[in-house]
């Protein structure tokens, strides 16, 4: 199985065309060199590796310090997006153990917006509506509609000059009705029912805040964690809701807490590091990370 994962990931293309970029740096300015699926990325050792033009899938990260004293370590599983520059922090965690660390994502600044193509204009036509006749018997009524179609050069963008092409066209419709009187009126579409969403939704605007309320009201803190906790069981929040949550707690304990307790519950896991604000101590982030198992 590990035999099968490094050939997977030694697969990755690093030479694409530009989709996505990476860049590494440490917290406290070690030196060091970048290895990305066991290729060398920097020839110099620095505190600081950019990679440009690296394809959006995942990747084994490797990072030898220049410090012979400093233990080496690899990370596997790094994600990079297409169009996202990816940016990753190498720290010391609370064991003092050397971790790569996820910092945040940003649009890259040379990525080309995605345009859709506008459909070809219409042909230009020339109609020229003939003699209607209607014949009205009983309750039978019948139409004959003589059109004549000028249709000139409409392919001669495709396939060169073709002339002007004239078609005559003769339609006879017949009509049974009912009653007597004036006849036309339009027609109704039925309505489309909107898609179903195909994943958990996150609680409305309205809800989240009834819900932010109804914690901000509590005195004791392991009330508020409480409150917070229950409507988790049937719904969801976004990453951003989260934060919010967290930040009404006074205690870091209890911010951690739910914050490890609501990851399960986020729509968008990918946003988690929006959370990291609300902490006021970069520990508490390193635990909330070993706790998720980021």
């Amino acid at each position: 199985m590990l035999a099968a994962a490094a050939a997977f990931l030694l697969a990755s293309p690093l030479n694409s065309a530009a989709q996505g970029q990476l860049e590494v740096f440490s917290e406290l300015g070690e030196a060091f060199t970048l290895y990305v699926n066991q290729m060398k990325q920097n020839t110099t050792p620095g505190p600081r590796v950019e990679v440009n033009d690296i394809a959006a899938g995942f990747y084994q990260v490797r990072i030898d310090f220049e410090d012979p004293s400093l233990a080496d370590f690899a990370q596997n599983n790094v994600g990079i997006e297409n169009g996202t520059r990816s940016t990753f922090i190498v720290k010391l965690n609370r064991k003092g153990a050397y971790v790569l660390r996820m910092n945040g994502y940003a649009p890259m600044a040379n990525a080309a917006p995605t345009h859709s193509m506008p459909p070809p204009p219409p042909p230009t036509t020339s109609t020229d509506m003939g003699t209607v006749n209607v014949q009205a018997g009983g309750n039978s009524q019948t139409e004959t509609v003589s059109m004549n179609i000028n249709m000139g050069n409409m392919l001669e963008a495709a396939a060169g000059a073709l002339g002007n092409m004239n078609v005559n066209v003769t339609t006879t419709t017949t009509t049974t009705t009912s009653t007597s009187g004036n006849w036309g009126g339009g027609w109704e579409e039925e309505p489309i029912a909107p898609a179903a969403p195909s994943g958990p939704v996150a609680m409305s605007a309205m809800d989240f805040n009834d819900y932010l309320s109804a914690i901000r009201s509590k005195t004791f803190e392991d009330s508020k964690l409480s409150t917070a906790k229950a409507p988790l069981s049937s719904n969801y929040l976004t990453a951003k809701q989260i934060k919010q949550v967290m930040q009404v707690f006074t205690f870091e304990d209890s911010r951690l807490e739910f914050a490890i307790f609501a990851h399960s519950r986020c729509v968008d896991p990918g946003n988690y590091y929006q959370v990291y604000d609300a902490f006021e101590f970069e520990l508490s982030i390193d635990d909330l990370q070993e706790a998720i198992g980021e």
